[in-house]
């Protein structure tokens, strides 16, 4: 079965992330964005993307963080979240 999901998610992943890409414009809440700066599940390029369709959306890197800085960097993260209340 995984054999079968990690072409699609890939092609999920590559290709604007399917429907969900449309999805982002219609976000009218304000809305944080984390990204590890060493992500290297998602990549880093789509980050940007990601703020820019978001009209009320702010972007932060997570510096020495991968995928997951939420565990990476627990500290950090919640400070940026209690900041962005």
């Amino acid at each position: 079965m995984f054999a079968n999901f990690l072409p699609y998610l890939v092609e999920q992943l590559t290709d604007g992330y399917g429907y969900f890409g449309e999805k982002l414009a219609q976000i009218v809440q304000q809305t944080l964005i984390l990204w590890g700066e060493r992500d290297r599940i998602l990549g880093t390029a789509d980050a940007g993307k990601f703020e820019k369709a978001q009209a009320h959306s702010k972007l932060i890197w997570i510096a020495d963080s991968g995928h997951v800085p939420h565990l990476e960097k627990p500290q950090i993260t919640a400070q940026h979240i209690l900041d962005f209340r």
